[in-house]
């Protein structure tokens, strides 16, 4: 039904379409990433990391790497040239008895691969963070959680090392600043009455730790 509504759609328009038909479409983009800890710098092995938006799993190896293969599914829509084509991000989660880590994976919905390598920082689950501007009655998620404990941390070594290396920390560092800024920002006042100061705070604290003040 919505193939052949976006067909005579598009025919009033005055494009020319031949048929919809179905085409790869990225769910999880091949990603390779390292798992350190975020005090520290330090490369953690054996810790399992999750691709939340498929369930699947591997673990990082003795320097802390890990591999995702990509995995592709298929998509039925109008074979325009346009359609089809736009940014998307998910989700890596690492976790350890003790400690846990997340970290958004940014790719093209054509595009096989990620655009960039990920670090994953392993927090202990018991960091302490700021609760100021919650409700009581605000129940954070693991991903909310681990923003707020970052911010509490503010630059540790391991942070800075890593902003410091190697070649597109800078894309890196602006896409893991992107997403905490969502995470806290935009999607977590949907569930939770956050006051404006606070959020302002927070957006604020965000752009000091990655140093992107002004």
């Amino acid at each position: 039904m919505r193939c052949r509504a976006g067909l005579w759609l598009a025919a009033l328009a005055g494009i020319a379409v031949t048929a919809c038909e179905a085409r790869p479409k990225t769910v999880f983009p091949q990603t390779e990433g390292v798992v350190m800890m975020l005090e520290t710098g330090d490369p953690v092995a054996g810790v399992e990391v999750v691709a939340g938006v498929t369930g699947a799993s591997t673990a990082s190896d003795a320097d802390g790497r890990f591999v995702f293969l990509a995995e592709i599914g298929r998509d039925t829509s109008l074979p325009l040239p346009a359609s089809g084509v736009y940014m998307k991000r998910e989700v890596l989660r690492a976790e350890t008895a003790d400690a846990h880590a997340y970290a958004p994976v940014n790719f093209l919905s054509i595009d096989e691969t990620a655009m960039l390598p990920v670090a994953l920082f392993l927090a202990m689950k018991e960091t302490a963070y700021d609760r100021s501007g919650l409700p009581e009655d605000c129940v954070l998620t693991g991903e909310e959680t681990y923003a707020l404990q970052m911010l509490s941390a503010g630059r540790t070594d391991g942070l800075q090392a890593w902003l410091e290396g190697e070649e597109e920390t800078g894309e890196r560092a602006f896409y893991l600043e992107e997403w905490m800024d969502y995470v806290l920002v935009r999607a977590l006042p949907r569930r939770c009455e956050i006051a404006t100061p606070q959020l302002m705070s927070w957006m604020e604290d965000i752009r000091a730790l990655f140093g992107t003040e002004n």
